[in-house]
């Protein structure tokens, strides 16, 4: 029997840096850019099963050693700082992916008590959009052994707790609960299966009226450019889309750990 997908979705999202008085002219750096379409089955109340084609990468466009030894030069010659150049080398890929997500509820009419996404994505090696994958060059490490994305990334499961917290524990006014959200995501790669591990935690909440975010990771995926480097990351941002929590639940790709 055959499913047609019940609704269709195109998504992107993405993720930048600004280094603030650290670098020549306090640049703006691409990390992230990732477009996706997404076909959506099994729609049930919030649960469903989203089935995609997505392009991941960093918009840059360092891909040979001449051109990384120029960047170094540059960086060297502008900020005193070499390191600075790997910004700039060229990621990546297009992927299929597949997404599961199920919402329990605990009380009615409140945000879901649990929501868990279980998420697939396959790496190709020559996809539609990006043509040949970008990912670890010789350059970067001479003479050591290729470090694939499917080594570090691919296989993941997060896990999401809502609940309301009472501003005024004695008001029956609904203004007076503030949505507050943990979550916890675990990733690793599929070609080597639990070799290389990351968990993320997050608190979300509200506070002045912003949907504040605190988050620690331990792991790999940092960026596209040190995807396969083993980094600690805590910070506190914005869960940017809306004002209120329960809004971002149904975003096509279910990634939410990382709408920063």
């Amino acid at each position: 029997m055959w499913y047609w997908p019940e609704e269709w979705y195109a998504s992107l999202t993405g993720r930048f840096s600004q280094y603030v008085k650290t670098r020549d002219s306090s640049p703006v750096i691409g990390k992230r850019f990732n477009p996706a379409l997404v076909a959506r089955f099994l729609q049930k109340g919030e649960n469903y099963l989203d089935l995609s084609i997505g392009h991941e990468s960093n918009g840059q466009n360092i891909n040979t050693p001449g051109q990384f030894a120029s960047e170094e030069a540059e960086q060297i010659e502008k900020n005193g700082n070499a390191g600075f150049a790997r910004d700039k080398i060229s990621r990546g890929w297009d992927y299929l992916g597949v997404t599961w997500k199920n919402a329990e509820y605990f009380k009615p009419d409140e945000l879901p008590g649990l929501t868990t996404y279980y998420q697939f994505r396959y790496f190709l090696d020559n996809g539609p959009l990006q043509g040949g994958k970008e990912e670890w060059y010789e350059f970067e490490n001479p003479g050591a052994e290729p470090e694939k994305r499917s080594e570090y990334d691919g296989l993941s499961a997060l896990f999401v707790y809502d609940y309301y917290l009472k501003s005024d524990p004695g008001s029956s006014d609904s203004k007076s609960k503030k949505p507050v959200k943990f979550a916890a995501k675990y990733t690793t790669g599929y070609s080597k299966l639990f070799k290389h591990n990351t968990l993320r935690f997050e608190l979300g909440f509200e506070m002045w009226s912003l949907p504040w975010l605190v988050f620690i990771s331990q792991g790999y995926n940092s960026d596209l450019v040190d995807y396969y480097e083993n980094t600690t990351t805590v910070g506190i941002g914005f869960e940017i889309g809306s004002s209120d929590l329960r809004e971002t639940r149904n975003i096509p790709n279910a990634d939410r750990a990382n709408i920063l």
